[in-house]
C-alpha cells in the first residue's frame, strides 16, 4: 500500500464525491437563473437557466417540466385563440360589417402574451423556490 492510499484511508475520504448539482445552493440558483436569466441575455439566458434547473437533482422531474414547459403551452394557447379571433374576424373586415368592439383583436391577445411571459417565468421559477423549502440534498 502506497502512501497516497494511506492517507485517503486515514482521512477517510468518501468514495464518490458530491456533484454540485445536488446541492441546495446550486438550485437556488438555478431557479433565479431561470427567472431573471432571459432579463439579462434575453434568450441565452433563459436557456441557460432551463439547463441548469434540468441538470438539478433536488426538483422531481414533473417539477422541471411544468416549470419549464408552462411559459411555452401557455404561449401556444394564446397563440391559438388570438389565430382562431383572427380568422373569426376577417371576413365581416371585408363585407363592411362593424366588427363587435367587445371582442378582443388578435394583437390585443398578443400584448397580453407578452406582459403574461414576463410574469409567468418569475412566477414558475418562484414556485421552483417554493418546492425546495424543505428539500435536503441526497448524500
Amino acid at each position: 500500500m502506497t502512501d497516497v492510499e494511506r492517507d485517503a484511508l486515514r482521512l477517510d475520504v468518501p468514495a464518490e464525491p458530491r456533484g454540485t448539482e445536488n446541492s441546495k445552493g446550486f438550485a437556488i440558483m438555478a431557479a433565479l437563473v431561470l427567472a431573471f436569466g432571459g432579463f439579462l441575455l434575453p434568450i441565452v439566458g433563459y436557456l441557460v437557466g432551463i439547463v441548469l434547473v434540468a441538470m438539478s437533482r433536488l426538483w422531481r422531474p414533473w417539477e422541471k417540466l411544468l416549470a419549464i414547459l408552462l411559459p411555452f403551452g401557455v404561449t401556444a394557447v394564446i397563440g391559438a385563440v388570438s389565430w382562431i379571433l383572427g380568422v373569426a374576424q376577417r371576413p365581416t373586415e371585408l363585407e363592411g360589417v362593424v366588427v363587435n368592439p367587445l371582442l378582443p383583436a388578435s394583437y390585443d391577445l398578443w400584448f397580453s402574451t407578452l406582459i403574461l411571459g414576463i410574469l409567468i417565468v418569475p412566477a414558475c421559477s418562484m414556485w421552483l423556490l417554493w418546492r425546495l423549502r424543505d428539500r435536503t440534498p441526497e448524500r
